[in-house]
Parts: C-alpha cells; structure tokens; sequence
C-alpha cells in the first residue's frame, strides 16, 4: 500500500485500488473532469492529472469488476453534480455527496472528516472562490454547516438538498 500525502499528484500508469481518499482528476485545458472516492479502480492516463484533495491510500492490485463499476457509479454521481447549474445546489449536492461517502454520526449531525479549502472547492465546482465563501457563509449563519478544525459537521443535511 502506498499513501499520498493531501496535495500530491498520482504517477502516470498508476493502477490499483483507492482504499482511503479523494482524488480529482483534471484536465488542463477543461478543467475538473471527476472525482475518485473510496473502493474505486485507478488508472491513471498521461493526458489527466490526478491530485490527492485528502491523504490517500492506494493498494496496488488488480482492480476486480466491482472496483471498476464503483468507478462508473462515481462518474454518474459527479455528473448529477455538475449538472446543476446554481452554485448554491452544485456545493450542496457535493457536499452531500461527500457525506454520503464518508460521514460519521455525531451528537451534532453527520461529520464529515475532510476539511477542502474554499480554493479548492471553487477550483472542483468550476466556480469562483467568492461564490462558495458566500454560500458556505449562508449556512454557517444558519447553522446548517459547522466548521471544525479537521472537518465539516452537517446539522441539517435535509436543507441543503431542498
């Protein structure tokens, strides 16, 4: 098993399995192609770029047939992502769609363990980085969002989706 640290870009010809992580593949002239989460197939290819937004672990085997349908299932729900064309929805349904990946249960709502930076967040959604400010402002005032240190906690992930 190898781990990348958050920031770090994948080799070409990578391939194996991602066991822990959330990689972004890009193109440099299209921007944010999709997004690699938990139990998915990787195979990197020399015209993408692929960054770690978290610490990843990858485990070099042979990726099985679940591994590669997890991989489409990812594409799909990243393309009903960017299928919105509000920022406000584009950030909720990816939020969402992180908590539904990795959130635990806490006292306070579902806590989501990764922590992406603004920055990072606009570069991803294919949006300015004011744009989330104000959105992720909106649900802090309203406390459907509450910031921690290494994470996010979801209070009321049902306004978010409405």
């Amino acid at each position: 098993m190898l781990i990348f640290p958050k920031g770090a870009h994948l080799p070409i010809n990578t391939r194996g399995v991602l066991v822990r992580g959330l990689i972004l593949v890009y193109h440099k002239r299209y921007g944010c192609t999709s997004l690699i989460f938990n139990e998915s197939a990787i195979i990197t290819l020399a015209s993408y770029h692929y960054e770690c937004l978290t610490a990843t672990e990858i485990v070099y085997q042979k990726p099985s047939f679940l591994h590669f349908y997890q991989r489409e299932k990812d594409m799909l729900q990243w393309l009903s992502v960017m299928n919105n064309k509000q920022t406000r929805s584009r950030l909720a349904s990816f939020v969402i769609l992180l908590a539904y990946y990795y959130a635990q249960e806490s006292p306070k709502g579902l806590y989501i363990p990764w922590r992406l930076s603004q920055a990072s967040l606009a570069r991803i959604l294919g949006t300015s980085r004011a744009a989330i400010g104000q959105v992720l402002g909106d649900w802090k005032k309203q406390a459907w969002l509450l910031n921690y240190k290494q994470g996010w906690c979801l209070t009321n992930p049902l306004a978010l989706s409405g």
